[in-house]
């Protein structure tokens, strides 16, 4: 059994456990669509994929590999620096708001993920500018979402 299998099972149970802490999210009652639906669909599709990186575990060899701290950093770095910048970015949505903490979380993935220099800069802020807003309003004016305000912007 290759390790993405033990990988995949993992993330399985981790979005099943997910799924079933949604049911804990009110729903209002004028709402047709509430505020666990976008959740679901996202776990939804997170399970799904996890349950093909189980099959396609059980499929692959394992290869046995020496292992060392600074082999695992060097290859997991940037999936490390993402959870911490999603960990900075959900402290950060109750303090700064969600458009400010959004459109600044989406520029540092950017930047973690790779899109770097001052040659980018007005396409990331574009993107991050866009996202932020975009998202802002389907959840505000579509779906009747309420978004942190954040305390700075109160």
């Amino acid at each position: 059994m290759h390790r993405d299998a033990v990988v995949g099972g993992l993330l399985a149970l981790l979005s099943l456990f997910l799924l079933w802490k949604t049911g804990e999210i009110p729903h209002p009652p004028l709402i047709p669509i509430g505020p666990a639906f976008y959740p679901r669909v996202i776990l939804a599709i997170f399970l799904v994929l996890s349950l093909l990186l189980v099959v396609s575990g059980f499929r692959a060899q394992a290869v046995p590999q020496r292992w060392s701290w600074r082999a695992w950093f060097a290859r997991y770095r940037v999936i490390l620096g993402c959870f911490v910048v999603f960990c900075a970015y959900v402290l950060a949505l109750p303090i700064l708001g969600y458009l400010l903490a959004t459109a600044l979380f989406t520029v540092v993935m950017q930047w973690l993920l790779g899109r770097h220099g001052l040659r980018r800069l007005p396409g990331v802020l574009a993107v991050a500018i866009g996202t932020s807003l975009g998202t802002y309003f389907i959840f505000e004016l579509y779906l009747y979402v309420l978004l942190p305000r954040g305390i700075l912007v109160r």
